[in-house]
């Protein structure tokens, strides 16, 4: 679809020939980045540091906002080449070629940005990218993939306690310490170690117990530049039984592994394995539940799977969601795919929560094996209680097997949990359903009017909204979320979504509040 050259001055021809390069120097060098980087993948912060360091976060995030529409206009009728989320930006690689690099050409000439985070990464692309022979002409090709990604260490992380921690504190401190180090794992975050103040990882969390008022701080930095990732203040258990189930400490746990991936998708790819950054962008594209990124994050995992096993199940969670969406057909072949994941996902990671989380939710929504899939859940949480993805698979199971009220327990501790991360809405809405099997039908309004409002495309949130509010009576707001349904589902049909038992509103239809003159009230 395009040719870029990388070497001499920065260009971009379209199939046709065509100079389809944008104006600005920063717009160009966003797309040099991109091609540069894992995947052709960054984290917007990350962009934003590169260009614009020396502003504020509101005013690098509103020129970079600048910089892609500059972009897209420049790329035309072609524009779908780069992909834009809330989080990160990515070029199609099959969508550009590269044109050969000449005798004494130098990489990306005349891109002037006047940022020294650039300028910084540009000289270290150029030490990388010279020849060894300057008669030789060769391809260029992304940075980032003439990388040997086996020579890549993993970010590495490492935990520092302080040594006198006064008994029984200083076992809770250590085997909160170890719930981190399991998160991290489970989540393909990092390699994790314990280590003293001058470790050389790229990450430090340090757990300091403050003896008076009796409180636990976290703090995490990274190493180069000290630069500040996450804190945050605990009240801890008082002894060690006090610990198992402790959803304060789930929470505090949660909120420092998604503050270490946030920092993981920031890394220069130099320090950050690319089939880890890669589990990281595919799980945030799962969870904006739209067609489009649902396909890209299958073909990112399925390409990592056979070195990273934490990306098979979450393969499995992403066929589960392509079903429950109705993206694929309820086919044969379908569920014989997902079977033969969830054997492969078990042998090779048969304690990881998020393995066996996935596995139940597939026995449910695929499988429709829901015996299985309490088993499967049970097994997640005792492995890993503090895993809102844990708790969430038990509460689905026991709400298909008929268990609503023990169900609606486990889904208000997995949406408690769950806050701190990023997809917090995929809790609220797991706690909506369990409000209404149990009769709770105020409380699952505002579980679904708090994921529409934190996910504004997510479908599940809007529907089980739409219907709510006309059952309450709230006429306009329940318009206004059919509206945003179906600006979100080009293909969406009010008659379908109330009437057509395969729609994903299985749980309020078994409730009766999906009857025919809701209908009438959404027209």
């Amino acid at each position: 679809m395009f040719e870029v050259r990388l070497f001499g001055p920065f260009i971009i021809l379209d199939a046709n020939g065509r100079d389809v390069t944008p104006r600005g120097a920063k717009a160009q060098a966003i797309i040099a980045l991109l091609l540069a980087s894992p995947d052709w993948s960054r984290n917007r912060i990350w962009l934003q540091d590169k260009l614009w360091s020396d502003r504020t976060p509101a005013q690098a995030a509103g020129s970079l906002r600048q910089a892609l529409y500059e972009i897209r206009t420049a790329l035309g009728q072609h524009n779908c080449a780069i992909l834009t989320d809330r989080r990160i930006i990515s070029l199609i690689s099959n969508a550009i070629s590269f044109r050969p690099r000449q005798v004494g050409q130098d990489y990306l000439e005349g891109i002037d940005v006047g940022d020294p985070e650039f300028e910084d990464w540009l000289s270290l692309q150029r030490s990388i990218s010279q020849p060894t022979d300057e008669s030789a002409t060769t391809a260029p090709v992304a940075l980032a993939a003439r990388t040997d990604k086996h020579r890549i260490e993993p970010m590495s992380i490492a935990i520092v306690i302080e040594d006198d921690i006064p008994e029984p504190q200083g076992l809770v401190v250590q085997l909160i310490a170890d719930v981190f180090v399991q998160a991290l794992q489970e989540r393909a975050v990092a390699e994790v170690r314990m280590a003293t103040n001058d470790d050389q990882a790229d990450l430090t969390l340090e757990l300091r117990y403050h003896r008076n008022p009796g409180v636990l701080r976290a703090q995490m930095q990274t190493r180069i530049g000290a630069r500040h990732v996450w804190a945050q203040t605990l009240s801890p258990p008082q002894s060690m039984t006090e610990m198992d189930h402790h959803e304060s400490v789930a929470k505090f746990v949660n909120s420092g592994v998604e503050a270490a991936i946030a920092a993981s998708l920031r890394q220069d790819y130099r320090t950050t394995a690319a089939g880890h950054f890669g589990i990281h962008q595919a799980v945030r594209r799962i969870f904006g539940f739209q067609a489009r990124d649902l396909v890209l994050a299958d073909a990112q995992l399925l390409q990592l799977g056979t070195e990273h096993p934490a990306a098979l199940g979450w393969r499995i969670f992403l066929k589960m969601v392509q079903r429950v969406e109705c993206a694929v057909p309820a086919t044969a072949a379908f569920a014989e795919e997902v079977e033969d994941l969830m054997q492969e996902a078990l042998a090779r990671a048969p304690d990881n929560a998020i393995t066996l989380s996935a596995a139940a939710h597939a026995c449910i929504k695929v499988l429709d094996r829901p015996e299985d899939a309490l088993v499967l859940a049970h097994r997640a949480l005792r492995n890993s209680w503090a895993n809102p993805f844990a708790l969430d698979a038990v509460a689905d199971a026991l709400l298909i097997m008929g268990r609503s009220e023990d169900a609606y327990l486990i889904a208000r501790r997995a949406q408690n949990v769950g806050q701190s991360t990023p997809m917090s809405h995929f809790f609220d809405m797991g706690l909506s359903l369990a409000c209404v099997a149990t009769g709770r039908p105020k409380e699952a309004l505002a579980m679904a009017r708090q994921a529409a409002a934190l996910a504004p495309n997510f479908r599940p949130a809007l529907r089980y909204s739409a219907i709510l509010n006309a059952n309450a009576g709230h006429i306009v707001e329940a318009r206004r979320a059919v509206d945003r349904l179906r600006a979100a589902e080009p293909t969406f049909d009010l008659c379908q979504m109330l009437q057509d038992p395969a729609y994903p509103v299985a749980t309020i239809r078994n409730a009766g509040l999906a009857g025919l003159e809701i209908q009438g009230m959404l027209q």
